[in-house]
């Protein structure tokens, strides 16, 4: 149920941006904010309650290309057709967004058969990807982050974003085996700043969050080395 909730507000979100446009997306972000609620819990829960089966994980993933793959795609592709709509030179330009479908896909892919990826991530997660483009693109149109009116800028975003997701880059995965604070220093630090980032700029914080993930991520990397 929590993992066809996942699919649910992503197929929800991809009817609102095909009717409205990105002026859907103060919405989106509300439905996106849900799915990944019940993406994070959806194993546990199955964990919790014995019911896992190959199915369930065959539907997560299903549901997550979906939600955290074709979605933010759509996103950045009709934000970028928006910029462009005065420009037909440049106007196909905006089909660069696929990209981010076909990576995440390859993303999950790799995911779902790579043994290493237990305790932490190798490549940035679908659902963190989204999060940030999706809440990039709605913070522009609160009136932040206007630099994002350049359409060459949100183009690279969408290769960057696309490239980062199967990257051979280990970074912290949000799961404790214990609570102790030594072993967890980077974990409580990311979730405190991410807090605080809420508090003062509300959810056009959570691009800046992400950010402060891969900068805890590669600081950390840095500390195992030593």
């Amino acid at each position: 149920m929590l993992t066809c909730l996942n699919l649910a507000c992503g197929v929800l979100s991809i009817f609102l941006l095909s009717t409205q446009g990105t002026i859907a997306i103060g919405q989106v972000e509300i439905l996106i904010l849900v799915a990944g609620i019940a993406d994070f819990f959806d194993g546990f829960v199955a964990r919790l309650l014995g019911s896992t089966s190959k199915i369930g994980k065959d539907l997560d993933s299903l549901a997550d290309s979906v939600t955290f793959g074709v979605l933010p795609s759509l996103v950045v592709f009709l934000f970028l057709r928006e910029r462009f709509m005065h420009n037909e030179q440049n106007e196909n330009f905006a089909l660069v967004a696929i990209l981010i479908s076909i990576f995440s896909s390859v993303r999950l892919a790799i995911f779902n058969n790579d043994t290493r990826q237990t305790d932490s991530f190798i490549g940035v997660p679908t659902p963190a990807n989204t999060f940030f483009i999706v809440f990039l693109i709605g913070s522009f149109h609160r009136g932040n982050f206007l630099f994002l009116e350049n359409a060459y800028f949100i183009s690279a975003i969408a290769l960057i974003s696309s490239a980062w997701l199967v990257a051979p880059i280990p970074l912290i995965a949000l799961k404790f085996k214990n609570y102790d604070l030594k072993a967890n220093l980077l974990r409580y630090t990311l979730l405190l700043s991410g807090l605080v980032f809420l508090i003062f700029l509300g959810l056009s914080a959570i691009p800046s969050i992400f950010l402060v993930y891969l900068a805890v991520s590669f600081l950390n990397n840095i500390l195992s080395k030593q």
